[in-house]
């Protein structure tokens, strides 16, 4: 007699049960975990799933430390859907906000720390690229108000007075416990721009025949005018993004000089899959159901929302539809105050399969998750009801994602197996170029830009 249970089978022999349990693993059918796979050294497993903290290592990678602070939001001022990018001297600040769960007032610092190209520590000292107090005070907090689950929004701007920045760059702020800076809670990543070149850039099908209905290529050029540069291919670091993921850019150098433009026109290394547009999720009202929402439940102290099943979208025709490129906006319907009055939520997300996928793990891709792939995005296969599923706790707003499948050794999760790969979606490219002379011990931020593909 064999018993059909919501992950695996267990059969009525123990002895059965061993052989068929060591069978089943060894086939990568039972995975507890996300296996492991690396970028540029970097694991994209992020503390979510492995022992990060502790009092003398800092990941220098986004990622939230304590199970308790959620919706963490990097971005300028007044510009919620914004990216995390300065330009040095100039004007604008950035807005880090989050929340922590339950009712208790904590003191929070936060401190910036200045890093190469790679995303890993320069060589500056703090009072080489901060001008003011390298620690500062997290003064601005509110209390939830008539919300079920209860929390404490914090909220800090920067730059200031008291904190000025001197060279451009990648940064992470840290965020830590008043003095407590060994008890890290949080670390977000931006940018400084010290704008010195020009880029125009397009991204359109690509040209290989047999990538044509399913990839986009970037073409750009960098014109550096009268900046100089001495040896681009040894002295320049390029990459391009695509929308907010971390583990698919590419490291480019130029494919030709002309001047003191450099083309970087190629046949393979500048194309991207396609994909497909952004699912998309509303929660701004928990009163009525949106179109994505199936039924709402309320228990335990929680409301519990249930999403209609998900489609595999592989082999379905491009459809278009307006994504905000897998970013999230917090909104509720129910209240004034954004930050202070949208509840918590327990979201149910469903994809129906046949069978699980042997090779790899199932994740939610986008901001949702902070883009990352840890055990929050991860999705487990239930065999009894023949699909995958998982629950996050989001706060109420709009949400884009998408479902991927990471294999085991990849670096790069794959789109295309579940939502499709066509050359006509609209997809958001950046393009970051690095800079470092040889009189200077840092990676300078000399050039960005954005574009759309297919415009």
């Amino acid at each position: 007699m064999i018993i059909l249970t919501q992950r695996y089978f267990i059969p009525s022999n123990k002895n059965f049960l061993m052989l068929m349990f060591c069978l089943i693993a060894s086939l990568g059918i039972l995975q507890s975990e996300p296996h492991a796979a690396n970028i540029q050294g970097q694991s994209l497993l992020t503390p979510d799933d492995s022992d990060y903290y502790n009092k003398t290592y800092i990941p220098y990678d986004d990622g939230v430390y304590d199970n308790q602070i959620k919706t963490v939001l990097l971005h300028k001022s007044g510009f919620e859907l914004s990216q995390p990018i300065l330009s040095l001297n100039g004007s604008e600040t950035l807005l880090l906000s989050f929340d922590e769960l339950g009712s208790d007032l904590k003191k929070y610092r936060y401190t910036l720390l200045h890093c190469n190209a790679d995303g890993l520590p320069s060589r500056l000292l703090k009072n080489e690229y901060i001008d003011g107090f390298t620690d500062n005070e997290i003064s601005d907090y509110a209390f939830s108000y008539n919300t079920t689950v209860k929390f404490v929004h914090y909220a800090t701007t920067f730059p200031n007075d008291n904190c000025k920045i001197l060279r451009s760059g990648c940064y992470f702020v840290l965020v830590y416990e008043d003095k407590t800076p060994d008890k890290y809670i949080l670390m977000k990543k931006f940018w400084v721009l010290e704008p010195s070149i020009s880029i125009q850039a397009t991204a359109k099908q690509a040209n290989l025949i047999e990538e044509r209905k399913y990839k986009q290529e970037v073409n750009f050029s960098l014109n550096l005018g009268s900046f100089r540069v001495n040896d681009p291919s040894r002295t320049l670091k390029v990459f391009v993004t695509q929308n907010g993921r971390k583990d698919c850019s590419k490291d480019l150098k130029p494919s030709m000089y002309k001047g003191n433009v450099l083309e970087y026109i190629y046949e393979s290394e500048d194309l991207f899959d396609g994909g497909n547009e952004f699912r998309h999720l509303d929660l701004k009202s928990i009163k009525h159901n949106t179109d994505r929402v199936l039924r709402t439940d309320f228990d335990t102290g929680y409301y519990h929302i249930f999403l209609k099943p998900d489609e595999k979208r592989t082999f379905k025709v491009y459809e278009t539809d307006d994504d905000i490129n897998g970013r999230l906006l917090i909104k509720t319907e129910e209240g004034k105050n954004t930050n202070t009055e949208s509840e918590y939520v327990w979201a149910y997300f469903n994809l129906p399969m046949a069978s699980p996928v042997l090779t790899g793990n199932v994740y939610l891709l986008g901001a949702i998750c902070n883009w990352q792939y840890n055990k929050t995005s991860l999705l487990h296969y239930d065999y009894r009801h023949q699909c995958y599923s998982t629950r996050l706790l989001l706060k109420q707003g709009y949400y884009n994602y998408q479902y991927v499948v990471l294999e085991t050794g990849s670096k790069c999760a794959d789109v295309a197996f579940i939502e499709g790969n066509h050359y006509e979606t609209s997809n958001e490219y950046n393009i970051w170029v690095y800079y470092r002379s040889n009189a200077e011990d840092y990676d300078q931020l000399i050039g960005f830009t954005t574009i759309q593909s297919n415009q």
